[in-house]
């Protein structure tokens, strides 16, 4: 993942609509400053259409392109954070709870905690895609 793709991913969570206050596109670059990893879900083009942030065991975020909603990007994202990556819990504080419920279906459990608190990183934790 290259720094020129940040940007981008910012515009994926500002088009989820999740960019509904000034501070909100801060919390994604929070959450990029934090991270354990990054992985994106890129088509063949090698355009970026989801991504998924964690922080240690925390998902911190899950993002798909409204146009690439409802084909199990986001699950397959989640799946891979999950089988991977290790994440087991996600902040439930402020989620829709048809979200919730889909993180919760996914295995997923309330995280305890404020968001972006720093994990201990480790050598073999990286930025991936």
């Amino acid at each position: 993942m290259n720094l020129s793709d940040y940007p981008g991913l910012v515009r994926i969570w500002q088009q989820c609509g999740r960019d509904t206050e000034a501070l909100r596109s801060a919390f994604v670059w929070e959450a990029l400053r934090r991270a354990s990893h990054v992985v994106a879900y890129r088509t063949y083009s090698q355009q970026v259409v989801g991504f998924a942030i964690t922080c240690g065991e925390r998902l911190e975020v899950v993002c798909v392109a409204p146009a690439y909603q409802g084909q199990g990007l986001g699950a397959e994202l989640l799946r891979y954070a999950a089988d991977r990556l290790g994440a087991r819990e996600v902040q439930s504080e402020g989620l829709p709870p048809g979200l919730w419920d889909f993180f919760s279906g996914q295995g997923m459990r309330p995280a305890g905690g404020p968001r972006h608190q720093a994990a201990p990183r480790t050598a073999q934790q990286r930025v991936s895609m």
